[in-house]
């Protein structure tokens, strides 16, 4: 691919336009020709950077000035929400008593938060909440192996890194079940830090840290989320970090969207900010990774689960 970096497109001219000049001693048109050549490459360069500029100025002018990316794990890494959603439906529908419509309904709009938050939120008080909590932790232990990664997520993260970009990761999982999900798939030095649920490190105490140990200030951070509550993440604490623009998608239904799944940016969508614009702002001493091919399917020691609990893009995919 042609290089349309100053520095090295006016040596590709030099060198150009001395070729053309030797040549004109057995050829005089051949001089002509490198001249003629010496401007298709200048018109490309001035094309590249309009369009570039045009980009900047455009959809790419909330992400200037970024130094680095932040990920949620659920649904924008890890395919899981499909089955969280099933699990907690099911939970709030057989001990809560709630309408199936309306625990999905509801678990959607509070999606983000760990679960025994979601259930202090829509069932205040009820003497079940501890045991209802406790069991949803045990079976998303039990099946989160079973979950998959989106395919587009290390396609992703080799363009960050090839833009200097370090990734951090934060999560309403637990940590120790996020730490096992990445380093089964290999993410775990693609990530600059992996963090999860603990006591007292909820989502948004995770992303203040992640960006204060990284030595950044909020707004030079991008977060990448799935639910609305991932957005109030983001722009909640004093030291806000920025949320990339939602991206509705026609087809969804507008009930869908109000509960959150409208407001999805996925991990592939970010991959049209690491372009050019970007990589004026690298991280300084960070070096690019070497890209790595990577399989579609699950490792070979991802364990074997029931296919009504394998998790995919086609079971939920997140726009």
């Amino acid at each position: 691919m042609l290089s349309c970096s100053g520095g090295r497109g006016r040596d590709l001219r030099l060198l150009v336009v001395t070729l053309g000049a030797l040549a004109a001693a057995a050829e005089p048109v051949a001089l002509l020709v490198a001249l003629a050549g010496v401007g298709l490459l200048s018109a490309w360069i001035v094309v590249v950077r309009l369009r570039r500029s045009r980009w900047a100025a455009g959809p790419g002018s909330q992400y200037a000035g970024v130094r680095a990316v932040a990920f949620d794990f659920d649904g924008t890494v890890a395919g899981s929400m499909g089955f969280l959603t099933d699990l907690a439906v099911g939970l709030l529908v057989d001990e809560l008593a709630f309408e199936r419509a309306e625990a999905a309904r509801q678990y959607l709009a509070t999606a983000g938060s760990e679960f025994a938050t979601q259930l202090d939120e829509l069932a205040p008080g009820h003497p079940q909440l501890a045991e209802v909590a406790g069991r949803f932790e045990a079976e998303k232990t039990r099946w989160m192996g079973c979950c998959e990664m989106f395919t587009d997520v290390v396609p992703a993260l080799e363009r960050l890194a090839a833009a200097g970009l370090p990734v951090l990761l934060c999560s309403s999982t637990r940590v120790l079940l996020v730490r096992e999900f990445c380093e089964r798939y290999g993410l775990l030095q693609r990530f600059a830090s992996v963090d999860g649920w603990d006591l007292g490190r909820s989502k948004s105490v995770q992303l203040v840290s992640a960006v204060a140990a990284a030595g950044l200030a909020g707004h030079e951070v991008v977060f990448v989320g799935d639910t609305r509550r991932d957005a109030d993440v983001a722009r909640g604490r004093r030291h806000a970090v920025r949320r990339p623009r939602p991206r509705r998608t026609p087809r969804r239904p507008r009930r869908q969207r109000r509960q959150g799944r409208g407001l999805v940016v996925r991990a592939a969508d970010l991959v049209q900010a690491v372009r050019s614009p970007l990589r004026g702002n690298r991280t300084p001493g960070r070096q690019p990774e070497q890209s790595a091919s990577w399989p579609s399917a699950a490792p070979q020691n991802a364990p074997a689960c029931p296919q009504e609990r394998r998790v995919t893009r086609a079971a939920y995919a997140p726009s």
